[in-house]
Formats: C-alpha cells, structure tokens, sequence
C-alpha cells in the first residue's frame, strides 16, 4: 500500500459533505504518477497519526479518509522518519529520498 505524507490540515468538504484530504502531488514531486482514483492509500503525518483513504481527483488529488483505520504513531522512536520521505510502497519496500 502506498504511504503519503499530507498535512491533514488542508482538509476539504467535498459537494457531497465528505470530508478530504489534499494530496500535494507539487510538493512531493513524481508522486502523482503514482496515484489513481479509487487507490486505497494511508495517508500520514510523521510522528502524529495515519488513516486509510481512497484517492480521487476533482481538480486536485485528495484522499477519502475512513476514520475508523486511525492509528496515532509514536512520536519519540527514534529512528529516521516519514518526514524524510515522501512516499513509500511499503509491500515493495521503495522508498524514494526528498
């Protein structure tokens, strides 16, 4: 499953009430080659929380959060982050360096 970082600040209503996320695909450059509508993603914020979303596009790409996927991340483990990657494939274990 892909792994994107999103500020999930920039959240959205869409013309139906539902709640989106933006997916910058200008700051995470090569990303939006990746991404589809329909995608099943996790969508995070590094040492916060990540949620389970599906893609679309509306002008922008943004993600479907399904609320009932979120798991809150550790914020002291130590190790090198999500924040210095911007996406990852994990079943593929690619990782691409910002």
């Amino acid at each position: 499953m892909l792994y994107i970082a999103v500020d999930f600040n920039d959240r959205l209503v869409g013309p139906h009430g539902e709640d989106r996320v933006f997916i910058n695909t200008q700051r995470l450059g090569g990303l939006a080659e990746h991404l589809r509508p329909g995608l099943r993603v996790v969508l995070y914020t590094a040492h916060d929380v990540e949620i389970e979303a599906i893609v679309g596009i509306d002008g922008y790409w943004y993600g479907l959060m399904d609320w009932t996927t979120r798991h809150l991340l550790p914020d002291d483990d130590g190790n090198e982050g999500p924040a210095d990657w911007y996406w990852d494939d994990r079943v593929e274990n690619t990782r691409v360096k910002v």
